[in-house]
């Protein structure tokens, strides 16, 4: 397997969220890419890092635009030779692998890797749009030219995410007619699982079920908190959350620490002190 990384480490939790999943999943490939943003903050510390990383062959930098992960993807493999590997792991940075339990993703194509040449991590439907989400999934290389025939096809429409699945991610699985997905959640569901099913999702979190959180899920907790509540900070995100990034030794880029005071922040700081809780 050779793995694609596609980042933006645009900040010290992508940073360390990105060297945290390559901690994970670093088992189960041969080899490793990362493409990462060149403007992105940490994009020169994220590559002196692993500069002596045994399984890194080649770190790209490149400009961020609309065109994001598969981007990104497209030009590491428009640019390396990947006809020695049976297939290609492609993974972005909108996620947080939690737990070891993940070998299930990859214990499951082993068993079924003969017959399906598309394998993604679960399956969605948004907007009456079914698609395999690009966060993480498999491809055989086999279909791996058919696979950027599309994106050029396609990548002059894609103008934003909804561009992007309606023209991209939707027809992935057209390609070929043997894929499948690790986590079956249509018809169960028919939106976004992470704000519409959260009770859901909690349980397949809870359960080992499920290894992964959304990056811009904890930023929509923050987002959408109301400061003026008589709630700890400290709360803000929900104890699955909490619990999960503990684990993983992410949670002080992520959570609120409970001796954190609001109102002594503002004080201490002149830039924010005239904002509203």
């Amino acid at each position: 397997i050779l793995a694609l990384f596609a980042c933006h480490t645009s900040s010290k939790k992508k940073y360390f969220l990105t060297l945290n999943n390559i901690k994970f999943l670093e088992k189960y490939f041969e080899s490793l890419i990362i493409i990462n943003s060149i403007e992105a903050t940490y994009n020169n510390q994220l590559k002196n890092d692993l500069i002596h990383y045994p399984k890194l062959i080649n770190y790209f930098e490149i400009k961020n635009d609309s065109l994001i992960d598969f981007g990104k993807w497209i030009y590491a493999l428009s640019n390396v030779d990947f006809s020695k590997y049976k297939h290609i792991l492609f993974i972005n940075d909108s996620i947080i692998i939690v737990n070891h339990n993940i070998i299930d993703f990859f214990y499951y194509y082993k068993q079924i890797s003969f017959e399906n040449n598309i394998y993604a991590y679960n399956d969605l439907i948004e907007n009456n749009i079914y698609f395999y989400p690009s966060y993480l999934f498999l491809m055989n290389i086999s279909i791996i030219h058919s696979f950027i025939d599309l994106f050029k096809k396609v990548k002059h429409l894609i103008i934003n995410k909804q561009t992007y699945k309606q023209y991209f991610l939707k027809n992935i699985i057209t390609l070929h007619k043997s894929h499948n997905c690790f986590i079956k959640l249509v018809p169960k569901i028919n939106s976004s699982l992470f704000i519409d099913h959260q009770t859901f999702y909690f349980k397949l979190l809870n359960n080992n079920i499920f290894h992964l959180l959304k990056y811009n899920i904890i930023d929509h907790f923050y987002k959408y908190f109301n400061f003026d509540q008589n709630i700890p900070l400290s709360n803000i995100l929900p104890s699955s959350y909490i619990e999960h990034l503990k684990k993983c030794h992410l949670e002080p880029f992520f959570c609120i620490h409970p001796s954190f005071d609001l109102l002594e922040y503002k004080q201490l700081n002149d830039s924010v002190n005239h904002l509203n809780n």
